[in-house]
């Protein structure tokens, strides 16, 4: 079967308290070699009028697989309502704000368009966070930062293009939809690979033109997909097979657990190994990133504490598998207000530990705790 590709990115919800962010593009993907397009969607889920001061952003800047622009000066609102304007306040920070106090009815919803994303960074999966400053009845609303992971894809003619799920996190037991775009060689087979399951010919699901979409077996585990086509390139002589992959992950919420070697004592079978402290750093004034690679699954479990009101400090947990990354982050915007992230690591995945502090000059710098919990006797150790 076949099916035209989704145009809403994934996303993690804002809290319930808040106002509710969405992001879409033009395509579905955001290519690579021309300029990309967003649109931002805030919306008002409440049956009471809630009032927004701004909306906070964070674009990762520079050229890697990671970034959404190379140069901070790129992005730029293309169409906004009367009276929003976009700054950029520090390195990968924007704000939104109005002119004046903004009111949104319930279920009113607010679209900016921003524009000049994406040009010349390598494809990959790149994070933006949004968080939404709010106010209901007077009172402020607690800030929540909610995640996207757009997917940045490369232009060039490949029988592969685009290749990425509908959503980067399902519930327990159910599926996501994979769709890419490309074409379609002479006599091409196209195999889906899934861990923890069958090895799958998905040649039927391919119209003419090479675009493809399947709907995964129910989700109980973080899952890797790998897609490949062999086929014979007919401009290549001699002509050998030729084979081209791409591969995408989606997490899992509430996930069942593989654990690695578990110690019985006493007759009691430990599940949850011995903790250990990675970071545990105090009055840290510049940015730190760190690397590690997991033995079995666990979890890494981060605070930070940003060290002076109004200066955000941002933590972020990447974890790799393969060619794809997820993120999680925790932003603190004030201080003894520290904010908290709990993120899944599969055995052999890399697990990157970066921040990003506005903090400066005399400001006492931040704290940051993060402690590695092993499912069995597995460890984290340095990349």
């Amino acid at each position: 079967m076949t099916s035209t590709r989704p145009t809403d990115l994934p996303l993690a919800p804002c809290s319930r308290d808040t106002l509710v962010a969405t992001v879409s593009a033009d395509s579905g993907c955001l290519p690579v070699t021309t300029p990309g397009r967003l649109h931002l969607h805030l919306t008002n889920p409440h049956p009471h009028p809630t009032h927004c001061d701004h909306l906070d952003l964070h674009l990762p800047i520079g050229p890697g697989t990671g970034d959404i622009a190379p140069d901070p000066a790129l992005p730029h609102l293309h169409s906004q309502p009367d009276g929003w304007q976009l700054h950029h306040t520090n390195g990968g920070h924007y704000r939104l704000s109005p002119h004046h106090p903004t009111t949104l009815t319930p279920h009113h919803t607010l679209t900016f368009t921003l524009d000049g994303l994406l040009h010349g960074t390598q494809p990959g999966t790149a994070p933006l966070h949004i968080t939404a400053h709010t106010t209901v009845d007077g009172n402020p609303r607690p800030n929540t930062t909610a995640t996207f992971l757009l997917h940045k894809t490369a232009s060039d003619s490949k029988p592969i293009q685009n290749f990425a799920a509908s959503d980067t996190s399902v519930k327990h037991g159910h599926s996501t939809v994979l769709t890419w775009t490309g074409y379609r060689p002479a006599e091409a087979e196209y195999m889906l690979y899934a861990s923890n399951s069958a090895d799958q010919n998905v040649t039927d699901f391919v119209d003419a033109q090479g675009n493809g979409c399947v709907i995964s077996e129910p989700l109980t585990r973080p899952t890797a997909f790998t897609l490949t086509v062999t086929y014979t390139p007919t401009d290549r002589k001699p002509a050998n097979q030729q084979t081209v992959s791409a591969s995408t992950a989606v997490m899992v919420d509430v996930p069942d657990l593989t654990v690695g070697r578990l110690q019985a004592r006493t007759g009691t079978i430990r599940l949850l190994g011995q903790p250990t402290s990675l970071l545990n750093l105090t009055h840290q004034k510049g940015a730190i990133s760190k690397s590690y690679i997991a033995t079995t699954d666990g979890m890494i479990a981060l605070r930070i504490d940003t060290g002076a009101d109004s200066k955000p400090s941002t933590a972020d947990v990447i974890v790799t598998t393969g060619s794809t990354s997820h993120a999680a982050t925790a932003v603190s915007h004030h201080h003894n207000r520290p904010a908290n992230v709990l993120a899944p690591v599969l055995q052999g995945c890399r697990a990157d530990i970066t921040t990003k502090t506005e903090l400066a000059g005399t400001d006492p710098g931040y704290s940051l705790h993060a402690t590695w919990f092993p499912m069995g006797t597995g460890t984290l150790t340095p990349d």
